[in-house]
């Protein structure tokens, strides 16, 4: 083993050597060229985004989702920051004095006082799944609702997932960067593979007691030293992984390791472990690590493209400039208490699915509804929603949820609309970009 790591060490200094650290680029540099050779290269490209606007705008809309979440009340897609901030409920109000007064000297705007308000109440008992990965997933329900999909025989389990659609918005602020997804695939059309956001939060003080209540969110782990391999008829899928991230300086970060889709590296990382793990692929091992933490880059924001091959985790940054280093797996109580938002807008070619299944996933996505994604649950198995799906999860918490009042209102106009008429008609008034988006062509044939 020791001989192996030893190669894995050589081969590592060898690229570093050669291509030194990564480019920065931004909106007005980049081009297509640009990312493939360094995609090829390092395994990951940067862009140096940065928007005050749609930070607050992401901060405004990632609230008014877990308002309605947590508190099971409707709010519109427009709904203010004074109306939210106004909510009459007694512990939420109580909650957000706290936190307005332990944080007046760090929070800059309302909308971050928000946030964090709300995720003292983020928590299993509140229906999120993996509540500790921090990514805005609900936990399974007793009986999910289902909804025929054009071309697939049975009926498709969905669950309630309304931030895939505000994560779309987010990169439709930025047509530069879908036309470069584009652009990666030459031969297909793409859509934004289903997913979510992870919001990083947590308030260092003690529980606070309200009532006769007491607040136990859940806290954040870090993300453990991983590669994502997804397969498709014995060959990787045509995945590309990639975040907007918007975060403070100080905040635990997600971080890249240089060179670890190489080839050589790659193989000799896999003779280590004895095999190449497929999906969430586990890498971590106390020997490894101290080679490939040498070589972790986290940006401070902006967007990432990176190689499914590519080890990425989670860690505390040192350094200053755009590109940190590895400072080590500790939380502060400054880090833990810094903002970090990270949009999941990967992309792949759809498999399977006809235009019409996707006008009609976009259709129930757009209201916030999207494919179920626990394994242990969904009985979508065998089907081309489980072929598009790289988001699927596992967990030890086996209870399932009950359906909010919100969400019953919600499916029952759903039900009312739910017509190839209507959906199409709906579809249509989109932006052109947000359907492409969800894989959806000016063209009718089936993409596969």
């Amino acid at each position: 083993m020791s001989s192996i790591l030893e190669n894995i060490k050589k081969q590592f200094k060898k690229l570093y050597k050669k291509y030194g650290e990564p480019p920065i680029y931004t909106l007005k540099s980049f081009s297509t060229e640009n990312c493939k050779n360094d995609l090829d290269k390092y395994g990951m490209f940067f862009v140096d985004i940065y928007d005050e606007f749609l930070y607050q705008y992401n901060l405004l809309h990632i609230s008014r989702e877990l308002f309605c979440i947590i508190f099971d009340v409707y709010l519109p897609l427009n709904t203010s920051i004074e109306v939210l901030l106004n909510y009459e409920q007694s512990e939420f109000q109580e909650e957000l004095k706290r936190i307005k007064t332990k944080y007046s000297g760090i929070f800059k705007y309302e909308e971050e006082f928000l946030i964090a308000t709300l995720s003292s109440f983020w928590n299993s008992s509140k229906g999120f799944g993996n509540s500790n990965f921090k990514f805005i997933y609900l936990q399974f329900l007793k009986n999910d609702p289902k909804f025929k999909i054009d071309g697939i025989s049975k009926d498709i389990e969905f669950n309630y997932n309304p931030i895939h659609r505000l994560d779309l918005r987010l990169l439709w602020y930025f047509p530069e960067l879908w036309d470069l997804f584009k652009s990666l695939y030459p031969d297909t059309k793409p859509m934004v593979s289903w997913d979510s956001q992870k919001v990083r939060f947590q308030d260092t003080g003690k529980i606070n007691k309200i009532g006769v209540t007491k607040l136990k969110p859940t806290k954040p782990e870090m993300t453990k030293r991983h590669h994502d391999i997804y397969t498709y008829g014995g060959k990787d899928m045509d995945r590309i992984q990639s975040m907007i991230i918007m975060q403070n300086k100080e905040a635990i970060a997600l971080g890249y390791v240089l060179f670890s889709n190489n080839k050589k590296i790659r193989k000799l990382i896999a003779e280590y472990f004895g095999k190449e793990s497929l999906n969430f692929g586990s890498v971590d091992d106390p020997k490894l690590n101290k080679i490939i933490d040498k070589y972790w880059r986290a940006p401070l924001h902006g967007f990432v493209i990176w190689n499914q091959p590519t080890i990425h985790y989670e860690g505390l940054p040192i350094n200053d400039g755009f590109l940190r280093k590895f400072g080590g797996m500790k939380e502060t109580p400054e880090s833990l208490r810094a903002f970090s938002f990270r949009a999941v807008i990967g992309t792949h070619t759809p498999i399977e699915l006809s235009q019409q299944a996707l006008r009609e996933i976009c259709f129930l996505s757009e209201q916030g509804w999207l494919p179920e994604i626990y394994k242990n649950k969904h009985n979508n198995d065998g089907t081309a929603i489980i072929k598009n799906l790289v988001n699927a999860k596992t967990t030890q918490w086996a209870i399932p949820r009950e359906m909010t009042q919100t969400e019953k209102d919600s499916l029952e106009l759903i039900n009312r609309k739910y017509s190839t008429e209507k959906i199409n008609k709906y579809v249509d008034s989109l932006d052109d970009i947000i359907k492409e988006m969800y894989g959806i062509y000016n063209e009718r044939e089936r993409i596969v």
